[in-house]
């Protein structure tokens, strides 16, 4: 169901997020930030994330707002998308803004 999708995006970006700032490495370059929109009905806030770095490093968030880049789609589609188990065009997710942004974010995060 797209509840646990959401939730296990959720759990996916806490973990990432968490390692990179530990590493003091992070996927995304300071002032980027990536939006993920999850298309279910009945999410609400669970299914929107936005990932930014800025001057504290690393962070996410359920919030709506512009990223550098956005995905839109179904919950269990984004979080295939996150885990790299296919690709945006591969699921069908709509990609709005700096797909180079996306890409830095997937050769950068661990895992």
């Amino acid at each position: 169901p797209a509840d646990l999708a959401a939730d296990a995006v959720s759990e996916w970006l806490a973990i990432a997020t968490g390692m990179a700032n530990k590493r003091h490495a992070t996927p995304l370059a300071q002032g980027a930030s990536v939006h993920l929109h999850a298309s279910d009905d009945g999410l609400g806030p669970t299914g929107e994330w936005t990932i930014a770095h800025d001057e504290d490093g690393l962070e996410w968030s359920h919030s709506h707002g512009k990223g550098t880049v956005a995905l839109k789609g179904p919950a269990h589609k984004l979080l295939l998308a996150v885990t790299r188990r296919g690709t945006a065009a591969d699921l069908g997710l709509e990609v709005f803004g700096d797909t180079a942004t996306w890409d830095t974010w997937l050769a950068n995060t661990p895992f």
